[in-house]
């Protein structure tokens, strides 16, 4: 049997918790505010990084395709940095999926690394966060700068093989998934120490709050925080949809519809 070893500084270390989402969730917004606190080390989304690093020497990358590396490798050299503060760091469902390691065990596992508190952000309208990503894909840019004018870009939004967090499956397929993977989260969550946050309700309406929220939630003092991103795609769906029409009637009848009209 395996036996874990506490590295040094994790004696230091005041905690860590792990924040899940789905992307396009103003997790960069939230992020960067508790990034200013000097009681805490934010990691980000420190597997999307090692993706991008991937992708970038021609890497092709889709569920399983990391399968023969360890997601917690990559942890611990990152939470070494934290010194003495407060770590955090965020995780998309779908790198889980890229390492070929189920939310359960992965849990599991990040709790041996002194990580007992969990937060989900979740954004309600899965729509938006996939229109949001393809429009960040074709500009090749992800996030906005506070004083930057978002640029109105359309797109066409493909149904039946939609290209995603590196997994190609039909729109409604992606829908499903965002579903499925925060319900089954919030299973796992019960008897630990969660924080639910919502994009639309915490983000959009105020993120310093939210900030102060995490501190709290953390048992970490709140630090004076500036906002310095904002929306970069705050325009109505018809108007950065291309194909408007047919995503409308994809979606009809089923428990996404509503998603069109916010």
């Amino acid at each position: 049997m395996r036996t874990f070893v506490r590295p040094v500084t994790s004696l230091l270390r005041p905690g860590a918790v792990a924040m899940f989402h789905i992307g396009r969730c103003g997790s960069k917004v939230l992020a960067d505010i508790l990034q200013q606190n000097k009681r805490i080390c934010w990691g980000h989304e420190i597997y999307q990084a090692y993706c991008n690093q991937l992708e970038s020497k021609g890497v092709a990358l889709a569920p399983n395709s990391l399968r023969d590396q360890s997601p917690f490798r990559l942890l611990r050299q990152q939470m070494r940095l934290s010194g003495a503060r407060y770590y955090g760091f965020e995780v998309k469902f779908y790198h889980l999926r890229c390492y070929g390691v189920e939310l359960p065990a992965f849990v599991h596992e990040i709790e041996k690394f002194d990580v007992d508190r969990f937060i989900l952000l979740e954004r309600r309208n899965y729509l938006r966060k996939v229109v949001s990503s393809v429009v960040a894909e074709k500009i090749g840019k992800y996030h906005l700068r506070i004083g930057s004018n978002p640029e109105l870009v359309r797109v066409k939004i493909e149904i039946d093989e939609l290209d995603l967090d590196y997994d190609r499956k039909p729109l409604l397929d992606h829908l499903r998934g965002f579903r499925d993977d925060i319900l089954n989260f919030q299973r796992l969550m019960d008897g630990r120490r969660f924080l639910k946050l919502a994009y639309e309700d915490d983000i959009i309406r105020d993120p310093v709050k939210t900030s102060i929220q995490v501190c709290e939630f953390l048992g970490i003092s709140p630090a004076p925080g500036v906002i310095r991103y904002t929306r970069s795609t705050p325009f109505p769906l018809r108007e950065v949809v291309a194909n408007f029409r047919e995503i409308e009637t994809a979606l009809a009848g089923t428990e996404f519809a509503w998603m069109l009209n916010d």
